[in-house]
């Protein structure tokens, strides 16, 4: 990754990567997956995944957590609150939704550049992506900043939602994909 100090990693237990997985594929195994959608609601041309939130978990629907996705939300909020205080930002945040869990076939991704700062999502400040497993060609490019970042397993990153970092998927031609991706809002 080339430097960008608003662009910070933060790193996630392996093992937590692999049990997010099983709960993705727990929930496709019993029709809980979804197509993937924008701002602008889905279509395959500008996105073409199938996801889930955590959702399932939380309202006890999947029973206990035995996929620690409790584990993950905490650590997630643990980074949050590093990323405030390393760039001393001002305000009150709060995870805005339940993270979801995005999977990618091979040729599928976010084909449009995009920031997820936008007029229905008003009050997003920042963004996290947590690669779930190692795709050699299918990071995220940041196509203001010239900066690709490679998708290594539990790496997490977080950045801000606006205009300074317009994002993209890479698009993996060979390997399937795994995020588990979010955002957090002022409140």
């Amino acid at each position: 990754m080339e430097s960008d100090q608003y662009v910070r990693e933060y790193w996630c237990d392996s093992s937590l990567c692999d049990s997010i997985i099983e709960y993705y594929k727990y929930a496709d195994k019993l029709g809980e997956t979804y197509p993937g959608g924008s701002s602008d609601g889905v279509d395959d041309s500008i996105k073409k995944s199938t996801e889930v939130n955590f959702s399932h978990v939380w309202e006890g629907i999947f029973g206990d957590d035995i996929w620690k996705l409790h584990s993950y939300v905490d650590l997630i909020q643990g980074f949050c609150t590093d990323y405030i205080h390393k760039f001393a930002l001002l305000g009150r945040y709060k995870m805005s939704s339940l993270p979801q869990v995005q999977y990618y076939k091979p040729n599928e991704g976010y084909f449009a550049p995009h920031m997820d700062l936008c007029p229905k999502y008003i009050d997003r400040v920042l963004v996290y992506i947590t690669y779930l497993n190692d795709v050699p060609d299918g990071g995220t490019i940041f196509v203001n900043n010239d900066m690709t970042i490679t998708a290594v397993k539990g790496k997490t990153v977080f950045f801000p939602a606006g205009i300074t970092h317009k994002h993209v998927g890479q698009i993996s031609e060979k390997h399937e994909k795994y995020i588990c991706t979010g955002w957090i809002n002022l409140f």
